[in-house]
């Protein structure tokens, strides 16, 4: 039975209410009201539900502890976090407003320098001038330019080494244009 009005017209805002047996209308799972029952506290909490500041959180909210070592540190692992601490407060100190301003901004931008470090490959880099040069003299090379007028445009201080030193890095130029052209043959083809 829906309810009407003293008119006797149905109510507008009751359209889809179902009555139960004692003529009450049944709760609508969109319905605002709050539900008389308590929430059982074993029950999944819904997702996006806050839950309560005072209540026990099932296993997979808590927080994460972070583990021990489960062996004392030795000497030198016990220096190395020595180290690494008192790196940590120079860069505290040293940057200070960064710090203080947003600490976890700092925090991530310090692991990252971090990790970059630790992923780096050991031995020596190559040297990006010296390939962006060698790069140039192979361009100035395939065009036709004499070796001559290459090795004082490309080789730093080129006038101030003696004729040993000279001598080998006109024959470090050449094998390093040569090998350069070699591997980009398609390119210089038509030139």
């Amino acid at each position: 039975m829906r309810n009407q009005d003293p008119k006797g017209l149905p109510d507008p805002d009751d359209r889809g209410a179902k009555v139960d047996g004692f003529g009450k209308p049944v709760s609508k799972p969109d319905d605002t009201r709050r539900s008389r029952s308590r929430r059982d506290p074993s029950g999944v909490p819904l997702l996006g539900a806050v839950s309560d500041p005072g209540a026990v959180k099932p296993a997979g909210e808590q927080r994460k502890r972070h583990r021990s070592f489960s062996q004392p540190l030795t000497e030198p692992e016990r220096a190395l976090a020595k180290d690494a601490q008192k790196q940590a407060r120079h860069l505290k100190r040293e940057h200070r407003a960064l710090y203080t301003a947003d600490p976890r901004r700092f925090r991530k931008i310090v692991r990252l320098a971090q990790s970059a470090v630790f992923r780096q490959k050991p031995g020596p880099k190559p040297d990006r001038q010296a390939a962006r040069r060698i790069a140039r003299a192979a361009r100035r090379r395939a065009r036709g330019t004499k070796w001559e007028e290459l090795y004082q445009q490309f080789i730093p201080d080129y006038g101030k080494l003696n004729a040993v030193t000279c001598g080998y890095a006109e024959d470090g130029l050449r094998r390093r244009v040569n090998k350069f052209l070699q591997r980009h043959q398609r390119r210089w083809k038509g030139r």
